[in-house]
């Protein structure tokens, strides 16, 4: 578990020197002062019958790395998914007037069994309306917060999944990497001749596939009568080298594994013991599973860090050497997929200054390693509980291992203090 535990902080009133500055890499990762100031945009969109309070309830997760904007539509909020299927102001109207009607004897038998049926079908063809005012909405939304060019993050649950897969049709519409729950897009959604249209829509995209779904199971029901499906059940089909299915939540893609990364990728990931609304439990779902896919980084490779560096903290708070010595030894010696290699691998790509500075001083490594995994501990505190403030929310970003270490290293000029 990531938000659990509570560290001490490291208190200090020294000025920090500069971060390290340097140019990135071949693979296009930002360099030391550029990934501490980004920001880029988190979207959320939430579903039918809500008022999405699990977007409140998850933003203090995505607040220290993102621009986090909750997108609300009211479209459905008092119809919830019969809204989608029958106009429910015409079904209304026409009831009531097939009532006055009826007990003033205007109309009976026949006609009043064929003004009935014209209701519904009116009813049906007039819901469209609803969902082009809603997705209207939902663009107007994204419009009026981000920058022309701003391509955001996004979480969309439920409905909000469908209104994605319509903007992912649309050239003036595009996002980085998407996470969908409960999703009722077909499974044999068009990604690649979206891709191939309008260019690259998105990044990469995580479906996550619960099993339990029975929402999304109606859904799949009313492909033929609406333009859903059920994807969120049975996952997208495709494309194997875009298309990927995962049967482990947090274990890394074999397909992916060895290989080129496409330009864009769709991962089916699959949680069979979710159903349409456990999706959002709590802040540790959206800490484990979310926000590793949003900052690029992969679930498995980042809890084995996060669990290495609050052991090793623990271990030496609780001045447990041998167990101290074990953490500190893998910290330097395993190879992480978010460094590419080793951190020693890592520091010498980013700051080959403060490498260098390491290299000739074990007592700079050994205060190194020890405020890295304090840096990562006081992190998992501060995820949550940072309340805005910008010291907090600054601590909080050591979370993502490579700003951890950025942090860290601005400390190497006085390392050797006590």
């Amino acid at each position: 578990m990531i938000l659990s535990s509570a560290m001490s902080p490291r208190d200090s009133d020294d000025p920090a020197p500069a971060i390290p500055r340097n140019s990135a890499k071949e693979d296009g990762s930002p360099p030391a002062e550029e990934l501490l100031q980004l920001r880029p945009r988190l979207v959320t969109l939430h579903g039918v019958w809500t008022a999405g309070r699990w977007q409140e309830e998850i933003a203090p997760v995505f607040a220290p790395f993102f621009r986090y904007q909750p997108v609300k539509y009211p479209h459905f909020r008092w119809y919830g998914p019969f809204a989608l299927v029958l106009e429910p102001i015409v079904l209304i109207a026409g009831l009531l007037f097939a009532i006055w009607l009826w007990h003033g004897k205007h109309a009976m038998g026949w006609r009043l069994t064929l003004f009935s049926i014209v209701v519904v079908l009116v009813a049906l063809i007039t819901t469209g309306l609803r969902r082009r005012l809603a997705l209207r909405h939902v663009i107007r939304s994204l419009g009026q917060e981000g920058a022309p060019g701003d391509r955001p993050h996004l979480i969309a649950h439920s409905y909000g999944s469908y209104l994605v897969g319509q903007m992912l049709q649309r050239p003036d519409c595009g996002f980085r990497r998407i996470v969908l729950v409960g999703a009722v897009l077909k499974p044999d959604y068009p990604f690649t001749v979206v891709q191939r249209g309008n260019g690259a829509q998105f990044e990469a995209l995580k479906n996550e596939v619960g099993e339990r779904d029975w929402i999304v199971r109606l859904a799949g029901w009313l492909r033929h009568v609406r333009d859903m499906g059920n994807a969120g059940l049975v996952g997208f089909g495709g494309d194997s080298t875009h298309v990927h299915t995962m049967d482990v939540a947090d274990a890394t893609c074999s397909q992916c594994t060895g290989v080129s990364p496409p330009t864009w990728i769709v991962h089916n990931v699959r949680i069979p013991v979710f159903s349409h609304n456990e999706q959002f439990i709590h802040e540790q779902y959206a800490a484990e599973h979310w926000l590793p896919f949003l900052l690029g980084l992969e679930t498995a490779d980042l809890k084995s860090w996060w669990e290495l560096c609050r052991g090793g903290h623990w271990a030496l708070t609780q001045q447990h050497e041998v167990d101290a010595q074990r953490a500190q030894h893998d910290l330097m010696t395993r190879e992480w997929r978010w460094a590419g290699g080793t951190i020693s691998e890592f520091i010498s790509q980013y700051a080959p200054e403060a490498a260098s500075q390491l290299a000739g001083s074990p007592l700079r490594q050994l205060r190194f390693q020890r405020l890295l995994f304090e840096a990562v501990a006081l992190a998992t505190l501060r995820l949550v509980d940072h309340g805005g403030d910008p010291e907090r929310i600054l601590a909080a970003r050591s979370l993502d291992p490579r700003i951890a270490v950025f942090l860290v290293l601005r400390d190497v000029p006085r390392l050797e203090a006590p």
